[in-house]
């Protein structure tokens, strides 16, 4: 693997393509870290953190590993790639059910130039939703909880319309702008520029992960066996969890290879 990473380096526009996609990565991954103004981030981390340990922690854990930790910190690309794969998803599924779309999707390379931009403009869309949506959960926390997520200037009056359209109009260009991004590594990277994004947003979160499986391991099970003998609990499930992510990322490898292999 490493001396065909080594001969690819070689080529120049390979190498080039290279550095180009990780330029986008590394564009994806800043703009994943820069909050969204009116945000007081310090409270909506501890929100994000209560609602974790509660019923809704498998919902809010999946929304802040596929935006890379935007999510949770109300960034610029807090909606992450998923306005895009949703509005490819709805306009495939409507080639089927629109004549006119699929009369453009058998049209060869000019129909899929004109899907292409209606999926853009659905993606805006979608984008403009998913960001009101969440403006309504940043300041229905403002409301209701003892922490001010939305800082003071942004709740009352005009304040409070500046901010929502601020804050709605950073996310749905933060999408569009992922979008883009995804684009450009298609034409000038190496490529699946979407999925790379994906993969680098879920790749930032690996760290966390292991963090929160060695505590469960060590810190409330190894640590704990002396005090609390239901900790071996944690000794156990840890590793079975790490198994299990194994296999599954070995299994999705393994059809992979052996479709391309198929007659």
């Amino acid at each position: 693997m490493f001396q065909t990473l080594r001969n690819a380096w070689k080529i120049t526009d390979l190498r080039k393509k290279i550095l180009y996609t990780l330029l986008i990565v590394l564009i994806f991954r800043i703009g994943s870290a820069i909050t969204v103004p009116f945000v007081d981030v310090e409270n909506l981390t501890k929100a994000v953190t209560a609602v974790t340990a509660g019923n809704n922690a498998n919902f809010m854990d999946y929304l802040t590993m596929i935006s890379g930790g935007g999510f949770s910190s109300a960034s610029i690309f807090a909606l992450s790639i998923t306005p895009y794969i949703n509005a490819s998803i709805i306009i495939q599924l409507l080639t089927v059910a629109i004549p006119v779309l699929e009369r453009l999707a058998k049209e060869g390379e000019a129909g899929r130039k004109v899907l292409g931009k209606i999926t853009r403009f659905v993606t805006v869309g979608l984008g403009l939703m998913l960001g009101i949506a969440y403006y309504f959960m940043l300041r229905n926390n403002a409301n209701y909880s003892s922490m001010n997520v939305l800082v003071k200037e942004a709740q009352k009056g005009f304040g409070a319309w500046f901010a929502a359209v601020t804050i709605v109009l950073c996310f749905v260009a933060g999408s569009a702008l992922i979008m883009w991004l995804g684009e450009q590594v298609n034409e000038k990277g190496i490529g699946n520029g979407i999925s790379i994004l994906l993969f680098a947003g879920i790749l930032s979160g690996i760290p966390d992960a292991a963090r929160t499986l060695w505590n469960w391991f060590y810190v409330a099970g190894i640590a704990q066996l002396g005090n609390d003998p239901s900790a071996i609990k944690n000794v156990i499930l840890v590793p079975i969890v790490l198994v299990i992510f194994l296999a599954m990322i070995s299994f999705i490898v393994f059809m992979g290879y052996d479709a391309r292999h198929l007659p």
